[in-house]
This record gives C-alpha cells, structure tokens and sequence, in this order.
C-alpha cells in the first residue's frame, strides 16, 4: 500500500515553508497526517477532484476531537492513490503560490 502521507511529507520538505492551523505552528509530520491537517487538504482536493473529473474522492471525514482539525480523514480501498497524491499536490502547490511573503506562514485556516 502506498503511504500517501509520507509521500506528500517529503514533498512539503523540498518547499521549507512554515504551516499554521488557528496559529499554531504545524509540525511537518502533521501536515499530511489523517489526524492532522490532511482534511484540510483533502477537502480542497475533493473540490478540485470533482471540478476536474466529476467524481468525488472516495474517503470518509470522521469526527475525532483529538485531532488537529476535529477530524479525521480515511481513504477507502477503492481510491486511486496516483489521484489522491496528485490532487493533494495541487492543493498544496496552490497554497504555496497563493503565499503572500515567502518568509511568513501559510495558515491553512485562511483560504
């Protein structure tokens, strides 16, 4: 099985950008991780899943208080890996770009 999680961990470090979430600083292992920011993300690439392919991403939000957001992301069995990292990287690519000063924080809870 893929590690999708890992595999946009290690993109997000070729980019050395700082992540916030309500002004907390997000560590780069939560930032991709289903009990950290990764609804954030995956629900931006639902979006843009549905807007490019008219389907939607086959996962579940699942309410956990204990997460970053509240929440937390499972992809079911029958979603395309090779989609979900490419639509996650666009995602993130689009905050990046989006960034208004190269030095500050992105705060993923202002888009």
């Amino acid at each position: 099985m893929i590690d999708i999680s890992h595999i946009m961990q290690k993109l997000a470090q070729t980019y050395d950008r700082e992540f916030t979430y309500r002004g907390d600083t997000i560590p780069i292992e939560k930032l991709f991780a289903k009990d950290g920011a990764l609804p954030i993300f995956v629900r931006k690439a639902q979006v843009l899943n549905d807007f490019l392919f008219s389907e939607t991403l086959s996962v579940s939000f699942l309410d956990d208080p204990d997460s970053l957001t509240g929440e937390i992301v499972e992809m079911r069995p029958d979603q395309k890996p090779f989609v979900m990292i490419m639509m996650l990287y666009d995602v993130f690519e689009e905050y990046v770009v989006k960034a208004e000063d190269e030095s500050s924080p992105i705060a993923l809870d202002k888009s």
